[in-house]
């Protein structure tokens, strides 16, 4: 009998270390998974509540990220480790009364560098000799799961998919797949809404003429070279961090003239809560994306977390950056704005609108409020922050405004702005659409490696054989249902698509996370070995994860169905 499977410990000794350009593209995606057009509207939430207790509670969310990084580090691991063990040979059935043990001993002696493997939840493990298992033909269990000489066990890495099939119970699995589909399409299509709106209002072109060429343009990336677009997506993160940075000092110097007050509200702690989890949230989706490229080395995995862990302060630091400088600036209220039509008094200027997570741009069309308008326009969408959220626009409104009135010289920044979100829609697109094409590659590899157990080589021979054009077919099915709901102008619904995110990115970072780590850390995982262990006074912190994200998911159906009975009643 021959063995394929390879141990993380000759993996680690024989693994080449990976070079600091790829911790480096790491910080950017996960810079640009988090850093999209939605800053742009998260100082409009602090219109009532101020810049202090913003500060407070977008620490917590920042805080709560960090333990969602480190947990789903571990996942990752014990992923790869069930994988380098064959252990996802079981998937299909019911596995949990089974006892698993590794198809090769782990020794106890590993790379030179003595860099010593974590058996999962223990400090000393000794694992005993156990032997392979082999079908009927004597062909090796992890070649035939796996798909042959084409898919050795050190290639596959972890994905979102294989991630739920393993820790999931089967119709959970199901049921995460389906939110992974409803999460990355309801992404996308606000994307492909938001960048063709930029798009189409920079050529003066019609934003539904737009989306067959924006979309499919980036979608023929991804489809056929995803696994290159890393380096593309690091240096167009870096070019829209950039000018995120010129915006915030710009607005800063501006501020040293204006000395607008602002006023902090403990009362209205909750207001931008929201939209603090989802704007931080994202980067499980394309974590599994990213760690393939790291092998089962203890630096490695330390270098790989410290990458996500940088890039994740960097987005919480620029927020509030971003959001002192808009409140030192634009008044936070007016006295007089208690209504909602405000958007006439801005006389021919280009706005931004924001939905939800999202920014499309329109112009607003030249017209004269007519005599006794005051009665109905009562917010200048233009004079507070307060005013832009109730007409439905970012806080960019009404900054420029500001910067245009008392430094004309920089009436530049509104440019910039544009641009920002331009390369931001687009940045965005590209890495989210990379996570779930890299989603859908490994459903497909799943399915393969399923037929292959069920002995359908010689039935079905061309689907068995591992190819990449059922990973761009399938993909193409994917993205195709993105481009006609987008085709559709589903306007009407875009703060539905944007509901569907956020609750789905709070399921995936709570309840559904926090079972993968149970199930990760069962007898049935229990024996296998990482090369970084969560350190035992974080790991009891899992309890907390189904407790803040599912409170968010019920206090964001609380806050909806109150609102919809305020504006019915």
């Amino acid at each position: 009998m021959k063995t394929n499977t390879q141990e993380w410990s000759n993996l680690e000794s024989t693994a080449d270390d990976p070079p600091f350009f790829a911790y480096l593209q790491c910080f950017f995606i996960s810079i640009a998974t988090i850093l999209g057009t939605g800053i742009l509207g998260l100082p409009l939430m602090l219109s009532n509540c101020g810049f202090y207790p913003f500060v407070v509670t977008f620490t917590i969310s920042y805080l709560m990220q960090m333990l969602v990084v480190t947990l789903m580090v571990e996942v990752l691991q014990i992923s790869q480790s069930a994988i380098s063990n064959s252990i996802h040979e079981f998937l299909g059935g019911n596995h949990e009364n089974q006892e698993f043990f590794p198809l090769r001993q782990h020794n106890s002696v590993h790379s030179a560098d003595h860099e010593a493997l974590v058996p999962i939840g223990q400090t000393d493990f000794t694992c005993e000799d156990s032997s392979a298992g082999s079908d009927d033909d004597g062909e090796d269990i992890g070649e035939s799961i796996i798909g042959g000489p084409n898919k050795s066990v050190e290639e596959m890495h972890p994905n979102l998919h294989l991630m739920g099939k393993l820790f999931l119970p089967n119709w959970m699995g199901y049921v995460f797949s389906i939110i992974l589909f409803l999460n990355f399409t309801s992404t996308l299509i606000s994307y492909v809404l938001a960048g063709s709106e930029s798009y189409g209002q920079l050529l003066s072109i019609n934003y539904v003429k737009v989306i067959p060429v924006f979309m499919w343009t980036l979608t023929i990336f991804i489809l056929l070279a995803f696994q290159f677009l890393q380096p593309v997506i690091a240096l167009m993160t870096l070019a829209k961090g950039s000018i995120l940075i010129v915006t915030i000092m710009v607005t800063c110097y501006v501020s040293i003239e204006i000395h607008t007050p602002i006023s902090n509200n403990w009362l209205k702690l909750n207001e931008p809560f929201l939209m603090e989890a989802v704007a931080l949230g994202g980067l499980p989706l394309v974590m599994p994306m990213l760690f393939g490229r790291f092998s089962a080395k203890e630096a490695h995995v330390k270098g790989f977390r410290a990458s996500i862990f940088a890039g994740l302060t960097v987005c919480m630091l620029l927020n509030i950056a971003w959001c002192w400088a808009v409140l030192s600036v634009v008044p936070q209220i007016e006295s007089n704005c208690n209504g909602t039509i405000g958007v006439a008094s801005l006389i021919g200027n280009q706005s931004s609108v924001l939905h939800g997570d999202e920014v499309t741009t329109a112009t607003v069309p030249v017209t004269t409020a007519p005599v006794g308008a005051s009665e109905l326009v009562k917010c200048d969408p233009a004079m507070s922050l307060q005013g832009a959220k109730e007409n439905g626009l970012i806080s960019t409104v009404p900054l420029t405004q500001f910067i245009k009135k008392y430094r004309p010289d920089f009436d530049w920044i509104a440019t910039l702005l544009q641009l920002f979100i331009m390369i931001s829609v687009t940045v965005s697109y590209l890495t989210i659409g990379s996570a779930m094409q890299h989603t859908v590659i490994g459903a497909v590899d799943y399915i393969i490696r399923s037929r292959r157990k069920c002995k359908l080589v010689n039935i079905l021979p061309t689907f068995c054989a591992p190819n990449a054009l059922w990973h761009i077919g399938f993909g193409v099915l994917a993205f195709l249902v993105v481009f006609l709901v987008a085709l559709s102008d589903p306007k009407g619904f875009v703060n539905i698509l944007d509901k569907i995110v956020s609750c789905t990115v709070n399921l995936i970072c709570g309840p559904l996370l926090f079972l993968m780590l149970v199930k990760g850390r069962s007898r049935t995982f229990r024996h296998l070995v990482i090369p970084l262990q969560t350190h035992p006074n974080i790991r009891k912190w899992h309890y907390v994860l189904p407790i803040f994200f599912g409170g968010a998911i019920l206090y964001e159906l609380v806050s909806g169905i109150i609102n919809a009975i305020l504006v019915t009643s």
